[in-house]
């Protein structure tokens, strides 16, 4: 099963427990443009865009 971008935007923020952040007016339209792992240090690496400037309080949370 293959997610278009912004359905793995949505499935990151579930993962990371934020849900509701998708419901956000900020969150409109926001994707994944690329995903890079690191495989030795096991980091993930996440290129978002958003269409929208976030409010620094939602910046933060984020």
């Amino acid at each position: 099963m293959s997610l278009d971008r912004k359905e793995l935007f949505e499935k990151l923020l579930e993962q990371l427990q934020w849900p509701q952040a998708s419901e956000l007016p900020y969150f409109q339209g926001a994707k994944i443009d690329r995903l890079e792992v690191h495989k030795q240090s096991q980091r993930w690496q996440f290129d978002i865009s958003i269409p929208k400037i976030l409010p620094f309080e939602v910046f933060n949370d984020f």
